[in-house]
């Protein structure tokens, strides 16, 4: 039965007014993807202290799950502009559960839509990151980091201790006044000086592509509609393993379907592997490559 006053999904949000909270320039990402996609107006709040949250630099742990965060972030814009559609995203950084030394960007985009009632949602994950750490006791240990990983395009953070209180410098812009930095940290009686990569949004370029990516993924759970009650949204909740091997047909643990849940009536469905694949590479078949 179809949701009594449900359009399609650019029908329902064309022309309506959101707002997007981030103090890191994630509107300059997202707002471009909602606009083609959903002809949504989004709003920039950046006066909110997004950090109250959570810091990325760790002065402020995350109290919350990546979505609680994404969704109270949405809310508390929600609350200072009077909309009744926020959108905010949420990222977080961990080892490669199989291959540690490789490091996983996992970010969340939602949409708190309080005129339907519901929150869509969008991820996107990647390892192809930048996310460094190096102790450095030279200014040519400086020069070396900054190479590797592309300062300033790619921003550095320095951390340190003094007296036992752990000092961090963000926002820095030129090779002279890092080098500034770190030359007076190493003067100051301080613990060993670390060079970090800026993992902030507006500081790291890599992780704004899997930010624009995860906004790609929102619109397009927008698009998939429910079934039973028409509500957009339905957005992945598990993988059906089993994708059969190239050479021999054995099922491999490569994904064969997924399961879509509906945000309204939390009906679920079984579809196929979005990008139509029939069979999967022989390297991940436990019989062809043991």
């Amino acid at each position: 039965m179809r949701y009594k006053g449900m359009q399609h999904p650019r029908e329902c949000y064309a022309g309506r007014h959101a707002v997007l909270v981030s103090m890191h320039r994630k509107a300059d990402i997202i707002e471009p993807v909602f606009a083609a996609q959903l002809g949504l107006h989004i709003t920039a709040q950046t006066t909110i202290d997004t950090d109250q949250f959570g810091s990325f630099t760790g002065e402020i742990p995350r109290p919350d799950t990546q979505y609680q965060t994404a969704v109270a972030k949405a809310r508390a814009g929600m609350v200072h502009s009077g909309y009744q559609l926020g959108i905010a995203s949420e990222g977080s950084f961990f080892p490669h559960p199989a291959i540690p030394w490789l490091t996983v960007n996992h970010e969340l985009v939602v949409l708190v839509d309080d005129i339907h009632g519901w929150v869509l949602e969008g991820w996107a994950t990647a390892s192809e990151t930048t996310a460094a750490r190096q102790q450095v006791r030279t200014l040519a240990d400086v020069h070396e980091f900054v190479r590797r990983v592309g300062f300033p395009y790619q921003g550095i953070v320095v951390r340190y201790q003094t007296n036992g209180v752990v000092q961090i410098h963000k926002d820095i812009d030129t090779i002279e006044a890092l080098c500034t930095v770190v030359d007076r940290a190493h003067h100051a009686n301080t613990s060993d000086v670390w060079l970090e990569t800026d993992l902030r949004a507006h500081r790291n370029p890599k992780r704004r592509l899997v930010i624009c990516e995860a906004a790609a993924d929102l619109v397009r759970n927008a698009q998939r509609m429910c079934i039973a009650c028409s509500a957009p949204g339905m957005r992945k909740i598990a993988t059906v393993p089993g994708l059969p091997c190239e050479w021999c047909g054995t099922p491999t643990d490569q994904p064969s379907a997924f399961v879509y849940a509906c945000v309204r009536c939390d009906h679920r469905v079984e579809l196929s592997h979005p990008d139509a694949h029939t069979a999967a590479s022989a390297e991940y078949c436990g019989v062809c490559n043991p």
